[in-house]
């Protein structure tokens, strides 16, 4: 009898052991330092995926402030690489894993689209901007397109190829046959941001750069809008890249920049948004 009380005694006592060490375990999967760990939290985070968005350098700004604003709607992660709408085409043609394209010229759109790279049914114009004449606002000099290079030291310009609002400047200045006598002073510029900083910082005395850039530097002010008949007409047009491997993301954020809370973001830094 006492052998069988050993017995069972025995028995609960490993039951209870074993039952203890279970709960432990369980614990050491759920906690770290102490608390638990909301995996839950991380999947939903993650749930909308992750996207790279291609963007003419003069989007930098309206796009920064619309980010955050997106990824919460989504629950998505939303990234960008801004630059010359020359340089995105590039990288689009490189397989450079952008998946949405907002370029700052059609026609470098409708050079990646030419060579099938893009979702063609989702390339839309989403905005227009226009090209202005800045100058440094310490400058005294009265600055206007009739006198700004005898009046500059240094013009600020995108280089053509590359950079949209170069080409638009180029256009304009050989329609008022003024391109051949500012070459000893323009100075090229990598993409539009790198003009308004060369005029900014006094570096260059005038430049051309999109409203949209002129806008948020209080160290420039406008001289004079450029007139839209001396160049193409400025158009944003926005796609899907055909490589893309989160299309339904990708065309959602395009269908928010149609949507009130996007457009009036754009309005505010300067950019025509069309309807």
């Amino acid at each position: 009898m006492k052998n069988i009380k050993k017995i069972l005694l025995f028995t609960l006592c490993l039951s209870i052991l074993t039952f203890t060490a279970s709960c432990n375990k369980g614990n050491v999967d759920e906690t770290k330092n102490g608390q638990i760990e909301d995996t839950s939290k991380e999947t939903e985070q993650t749930s909308g995926g992750e996207i790279l968005v291609g963007a003419a350098a003069s989007l930098t700004d309206a796009m920064n402030e619309i980010k955050p604003i997106f990824e919460e709607k989504e629950n998505c992660t939303l990234n960008f690489t801004y630059a010359a709408s020359g340089t995105l085409q590039k990288q689009i043609e490189e397989d450079g894993g952008i998946d949405v394209f907002i370029s700052a010229s059609e026609a470098k759109m409708n050079a990646v689209n030419e060579k099938d790279l893009m979702v063609k049914e989702s390339i839309f114009p989403l905005l227009k901007n226009k090209l202005v004449l800045i100058k440094n606002k310490e400058a005294n000099e009265d600055i206007n397109m009739e006198n700004f290079i005898e009046k500059s030291n240094k013009i600020a310009i995108g280089q053509p190829d590359v950079v949209p609002a170069g080409q638009y400047a180029k256009q304009s200045l050989e329609s008022l046959n003024l391109w051949e006598s500012g070459q000893e002073k323009f100075v090229f510029a990598k993409d539009v941001r790198a003009v308004l900083a060369y005029v900014s910082t006094g570096e260059c005395e005038s430049g051309f750069v999109y409203k949209s850039d002129a806008v948020i530097d209080d160290n420039v002010e406008i001289a004079e809008e450029v007139k839209d008949d001396v160049h193409d007409d400025i158009v944003y047009p926005g796609g899907i890249v055909k490589s893309t491997k989160n299309q339904e993301l990708a065309q959602k954020f395009l269908d928010f920049l149609k949507e009130s809370e996007a457009k009036d973001i754009l309005t505010k830094y300067g950019f025509e948004v069309n309807e």
